[in-house]
């Protein structure tokens, strides 16, 4: 086994839960039924002796002669045998004419006491009874010396001894029966929880980040699934951060290859056009502006390419939206014109002060409109809005009227490398979202009448607008 490996359970924690829990509980179940069962025997056992002695002093103190009817009633009322031996131990009455057999002279009776202690005898034919005898008080001379005997058979005696053993007893194995399943189910409930657990997190440690399935009571192993999904979570974020790391680490050595030549052919055709608008005095002049324009913004967006691979950020600034409003609809002009796509941009929010530089809202947007350009195809039409919450925060919403995007696109929309144009690399929106981090906001896609991103910038602080309006003066100088 190796060092990493999980060792192999040789004591589940199920049956560490399960026996001593039900060795308590059957030990203590099983006792108080035994000990419950010998009580009530005991008692049982106490109440018939009490009974017999009673009974023989009540015969034998009485003042009615105890002929051999009334002991047949009595025998009939209680069920017990009753005989009456005079002072030589010959049988005087019977109350029942078959224990004449009975070795009566052989029970030594003690006639100084009035009453002997209840012991088993047995007769010829080895039925066994429980017998005591009583002096019976001189009521004559006839009577004087006579004893009574009274015999008790064994047999109902256990079986009020039985009566009186069995509920505890049965108490008992009810109690076990319902005890011992709900302890094994309880352990087996545990036991299976635990071992989710354990599951769960040997898949975290093989790299799965599922989710586990939070059920159960309240209690600490409900907690402990909670703990292991947030881990999970943790675990999941921290992948997708080295994961997106990994990717602008492969687009920084990308755009490094690149940079060089891309660079050179845009210094080239930066001041051929210039050249060229220098020594031209007729044409669309207006159109050589652009181009020229183009041509720096295609060196800045190599700059920022470059950026995407590293770890810096850039420096933070402020502007306000209608600072680049202008300057972006005049160099997307062109390109809406030739898709035939409408855009609807109103200046009324052309004051707002957003806290990010010029240069990286004019990125950010433009990016946004080219896609909704692409999307929205020709005849289509694109609109910006601009919205202010209670909490100070700008929103900058742009939407088309394209199809959207799909459900398996949205969720990687953000990421480099996804695109779902046919000559696109999918670097644009990463971009984007890379300039909303950096300034502390948020960019968002969701699907309405086609795309709708949003770029959620934070409220502006006192340090802003101050740094804004240096900014501004130090231009206007």
């Amino acid at each position: 086994m190796t060092e990493n490996a999980a060792p192999d359970i040789t004591w589940p924690i199920r049956y560490q839960l399960l026996l001593p829990n039900l060795g308590v509980l059957g030990f203590a179940i099983v006792g108080a039924a035994l000990l419950g069962a010998v009580w009530s025997g005991r008692v049982a056992d106490r109440r018939i002796e009490h009974q017999l002695h009673s009974m023989a002093a009540t015969l034998a103190n009485s003042r009615f002669p105890l002929t051999d009817a009334v002991l047949a009633q009595v025998r009939d009322l209680s069920g017990t045998q009753l005989a009456v031996t005079n002072e030589a131990g010959k049988v005087v009455t019977l109350s029942d004419p078959a224990l004449a057999a009975f070795p009566f002279p052989e029970l030594s009776p003690r006639q100084s006491e009035n009453a002997e202690r209840v012991r088993v005898i047995a007769d010829q034919r080895g039925e066994k009874y429980l017998h005591c005898t009583v002096a019976q008080t001189s009521r004559s001379a006839n009577t004087r010396g006579e004893t009574l005997h009274v015999l008790f058979p064994h047999a109902l005696w256990w079986d009020a001894v039985a009566t009186a053993v069995w509920p505890p007893l049965l108490v008992g194995l009810v109690g076990a029966g319902i005890g011992v399943p709900a302890g094994l189910r309880l352990a087996w409930r545990i036991a299976d929880r635990i071992e989710r657990l354990r599951q769960h997190l040997a898949q975290l440690a093989a790299g799965r980040t599922d989710r586990l399935v939070v059920d159960g009571p309240h209690d600490e192993l409900r907690s402990l699934a909670v703990a292991a999904n947030q881990l999970a979570d943790q675990l999941d974020g921290f992948r997708q951060t080295i994961q997106r790391q990994e990717r602008m680490t492969v687009v920084g050595q990308w755009n490094a290859g690149l940079l060089h030549q891309l660079r050179n052919c845009a210094a080239g055709a930066q001041m051929a056009v210039r050249i060229h608008r220098k020594n031209c005095n007729y044409g669309d002049i207006e159109s050589l502006d652009v181009a020229a324009r183009q041509l720096d913004l295609l060196s800045d967006h190599v700059q920022r390419s470059l950026v995407m691979g590293r770890e810096e950020r850039p420096a933070h600034g402020s502007c306000r939206v209608g600072e680049v409003r202008q300057e972006i609809v005049r160099l997307l002009s062109p390109m809406l014109r030739h898709r035939r796509v409408t855009l609807e941009w109103n200046d009324d929010a052309d004051a707002t002060i957003v806290p990010v530089s010029s240069e990286n809202l004019r990125h950010l947007i433009s990016n946004l409109l080219i896609n909704a350009v692409d999307a929205a195809g020709a005849g289509g039409n694109v609109i910006v809005t601009t919205k202010h919450g209670d909490d100070l925060r700008t929103c900058i919403q742009v939407r088309d009227s394209g199809p959207g995007l799909a459900t398996d696109v949205a969720a990687s929309a953000f990421e480099p490398f996804v695109t779902t144009k046919a000559e696109g690399i999918g670097l644009g929106l990463a971009i984007c979202r890379r300039i909303m981090e950096d300034c502390g906001g948020e960019l968002s896609y969701r699907h309405g009448d086609g795309a709708c991103f949003e770029a959620l910038f934070p409220a502006v602080t006192d340090d802003t607008t101050n740094t804004t309006e240096t900014v501004a003066a130090g231009a206007t100088t």
